[in-house]
């Protein structure tokens, strides 16, 4: 029955992207703030090193965007956080791609370009300017599986990343969670944690 599952809602195949790697130059109070809050879960190592990882979700046109504080080499083992939520509130940005020059959302073209400022990495509402320190090009299927347990169900997410030839000598890169799922308000949970994903790498 699983197989039949992950048969439906994972990708048809691979799907050829880019992965964009880059590095906060600048933000502001808030948003610091958000960052000391990931380094006080335990998932960033410290708030100066800290990258944005993002490619276009193999099923659709949206940008998928973690933040983590490792620059992507072979043979990691650390965890990210889903770049458009703010770890203090635990709210997510919901807002389309940006439009008329607006530096509201992450889109395609702006996590593709060297540079580009955003309001949305972590959910601030302050500028934050990132540079690009890194594109690989990879192949990616994503998997999304419900887990029931009881009255509770989980749900499984997963994107297995192939990377064609690169600088960084990359050739897999693994990311995935388990987000547990049920009938009372999130807010009531302790959903810091169902946006952090673990990220392997080899």
């Amino acid at each position: 029955m699983v197989s039949i599952i992950k048969l439906l809602l994972e990708s048809w195949g691979k799907i050829p992207r880019t992965l964009y790697v880059h590095k906060l130059i600048k933000c502001d109070d808030y948003t610091m703030r958000n960052i000391d809050k990931l380094v006080e879960i335990g998932v960033l190592d410290n708030n100066e090193d800290i990258y944005l990882y993002s490619f276009i979700h193999p099923d659709s046109n949206r940008v998928v965007s973690f933040t983590g504080s490792k620059m992507l080499k072979p043979r990691l083992n650390f965890k990210l956080w889903f770049a458009p939520v703010t770890p203090l509130r635990v709210m997510i940005y919901k807002g389309a791609s940006e439009s008329n020059n607006n530096i509201t959302a992450f889109s395609a073209e702006k996590v593709a370009s060297k540079r580009f400022s955003t309001t949305s990495y972590l959910f601030s509402g302050e500028e934050t300017i990132f540079k690009k320190v890194a594109d690989i090009p990879i192949d990616v299927i994503s998997t999304t599986v419900p887990i029931p347990v009881g009255p509770i169900f989980g749900l499984y997410e997963n994107y297995d990343i192939d990377c064609d030839e690169n600088k960084q000598k990359l050739r897999t890169i693994n990311i995935k969670r388990v987000k547990a799922m049920a009938p009372i308000p999130q807010m009531l949970m302790k959903t810091n944690y169902v946006f952090v994903y673990s990220c392997k790498t080899t």
